[in-house]
Parts: structure tokens; C-alpha cells; sequence
């Protein structure tokens, strides 16, 4: 056993034994207090006139019973705070036998059941004062969270504090919560938002989260592809350093025309094969969507051949639904 697993018994033992005697006083008061407001409720029922000394004897009782509160709420709040504490000891034996115990795998199944997934938000538009995004997720409604975002404000749970965690759970709990988190770019001419993600630890875990991220969706807002704009030339270097396997969505906003649409979705589409292409290559699991149409579907499954010929044909077959429909 080390000597942060015996600091952590001791501690838990001495606050178990503090508690008991206290119990005792409380029990105790508690027994004072009973009786004398009976005796206080008797005499307010037979309360007359004719008894002058009554309201003496009332005022006696109030001090007393008054006196008693105080002392009650005294015990009450030193109990408080040990029973925080031998929840934070508690709570930190518990996952240092995991750390001791469970192999990570086996940890990081456990933690999923800790925390929240969430949808979080990289915006380089978005300010304090504005929304955070209007950006859709098939499998849920909810808007993403600022990036910014702080996990034990937002979780509001004893697994985001390290005084019931420890920092080392703390730390594989934050790389667990950013693993099953879907993350979500949306890209104007500004870099900075993205640069911050990829090279800061805004929340101290003393790691960087980006190398954690397994679910990403990108929007490129301006149409086709441009290797020279800054954000967008971060953002596809940064591609290749996620883990392996990591989901990665791009999600293209295309503007609605019809009678053009077909041939102006093909050429920006095609402008993002060089890029999809390299993905797919390094092994990570890429889908391309034509973001926000109302006829919209994948371009590419992870499945789907990752070619101009192919995605042509996709493209043709989209809009071959929406004639219909529109028919």
C-alpha cells in the first residue's frame, strides 16, 4: 500500500471517529430541547390574564431552547465539513484502488459512465454575447458548448473536482469526456479560435485535449477549398495528428440554386477530394456532407469509393431526389 492510500485510510478512520462523539452531543441537545418545547407549547394554551408571570416564564424558555439551537448549529456546520471531507477521502480511496487495480481500458469504460458526452463547440466567429452555433447533430438537438467551457461548472458532479478524484483520475477522465465528445468546427477567416484548441490547455488537465478528439465535424462556410486560407490550412495539418481511427466529418455549405446547383456542388465538392483522400489514406474514418440542403445526404460513407467519378455520380443521384420531390 502506498503511503497516499495510508494517508487517505488514517484520514477516513480519524473523521469516523470524530463523528460518533458528535452524534452523542447532538442526540443529547436534541433530548434537552424536546421537553422544553412541550412545556413551551403547554403554557401558551393556558395562557390567561390572570397569569402574569406566564409571559416570564415564556421568555426563560425561548432563551433556553435558543441556546440550545445555537449549539445545534454549530455541531451542524463543523459536521458539514467533515462530512465533505470523508466524501473527498472517500471518493479518492475509491479511485486510487482503480488506478492500483483496474488495467486503463477497463477505467476508461467506468468513466463514461461518470461524465456526460458532450457537443462542443471551436467558432471563429462567435463572441461572449452570441450564440454559440446552430450547428444540427443527427442524434441529438442540443447546441455545442463553447470551447471555453468549464467541465465542473458545466457537470456540476464530485468527478470533475480533483479533491474527490485525484489528478491523475481527473486527468484520464477529461481525456475520456474530449474521447466521447463530438466536436464542432465551424471556419471563417479566422484562425484563432482553432490555433487557441490546437496549442493551449485552457482548462489545466496538462494535456491537450485536441489529441484526445475521436468526433469531429468541420463546416468550410466559403465554398471551395483553399489550401492558402490560414484557418483552413491549420485545421488540415491538424487532421492528421488525431488519434487513429477518429470519426471526421466534413460538412460543405453550398448555397441553394437550382438550376446551377448541380455543377457548382460538384466543383466545390471536388475541391475537398485532395483532402479526403489523404484522410482516408492515413486510416481515419472520413464522411463528406452537403451541409444544411434539405436534400442533402453523404457524399462519401467510410465505405464509399473516394474518387471524382464516384462522388459525381453521388451528387447526380441527390439531385435526381430532389427533382422528384420537387416534382
Amino acid at each position: 500500500m502506498n503511503g497516499g492510500m495510508t494517508t487517505l485510510l488514517r484520514r477516513k478512520r480519524e473523521l469516523e471517529a470524530r463523528a460518533r462523539p458528535r452524534a452523542q452531543e447532538y442526540t443529547r441537545i436534541m433530548d434537552q430541547r424536546r421537553p422544553l418545547l412541550r412545556e413551551l407549547e403547554q403554557m401558551t394554551m393556558t395562557y390567561t390574564q390572570e397569569s402574569p408571570s406566564v409571559p416570564e416564564q415564556q421568555e426563560d424558555l425561548f432563551r433556553r431552547i435558543a441556546s440550545l439551537d445555537r449549539h445545534v448549529t454549530a455541531i451542524l456546520v463543523e459536521h458539514q465539513v467533515d462530512v465533505t471531507e470523508y466524501a473527498q477521502v472517500t471518493c479518492r480511496i475509491i479511485c486510487e484502488r482503480m488506478q492500483q487495480r483496474l488495467p486503463v481500458e477497463i477505467r476508461f469504460m467506468i468513466y463514461g459512465y461518470m461524465s456526460t458526452k458532450s457537443k462542443i463547440g471551436i467558432l471563429s466567429y462567435a463572441t461572449e454575447s452570441e450564440a454559440v452555433s446552430d450547428a444540427e447533430e443527427e442524434s441529438s438537438d442540443e447546441e455545442p458548448l463553447p470551447l471555453d467551457f468549464d467541465p465542473v461548472t458545466f457537470e456540476e458532479v464530485h468527478c470533475w473536482d480533483p479533491q474527490f478524484v485525484g489528478e491523475q483520475t481527473l486527468k484520464e477522465l477529461a481525456a475520456n469526456f474530449f474521447d466521447l465528445s463530438h466536436f464542432v468546427v465551424e471556419l471563417s477567416n479566422r484562425a484563432q479560435p482553432l490555433r487557441e484548441f490546437l496549442l493551449t490547455d485552457p482548462n489545466h488537465f496538462d494535456f491537450l485535449a485536441w489529441t484526445y478528439v475521436s468526433n469531429i465535424s468541420i463546416t468550410f462556410e466559403e465554398g471551395e477549398y483553399d489550401a492558402q486560407n490560414p484557418a483552413r490550412k491549420i485545421l488540415a495539418e491538424a487532421l492528421f495528428t488525431l488519434k487513429p481511427q477518429a470519426r471526421i466529418n466534413l460538412d460543405l455549405r453550398c448555397e441553394d440554386f437550382p438550376r446551377t446547383w448541380v455543377e457548382s456542388q460538384k466543383r466545390i465538392a471536388l475541391t475537398y477530394l485532395p483532402l479526403a483522400s489523404r484522410l482516408r489514406a492515413a486510416g481515419y474514418i472520413v464522411t463528406v456532407t452537403i451541409w444544411k440542403s434539405r436534400w442533402g445526404d453523404k457524399i462519401i460513407d467510410p465505405d464509399d469509393e473516394c474518387s471524382a467519378e464516384a462522388w459525381s455520380k453521388k451528387i447526380d443521384a441527390v439531385w435526381g431526389v430532389w427533382k422528384r420531390q420537387g416534382s
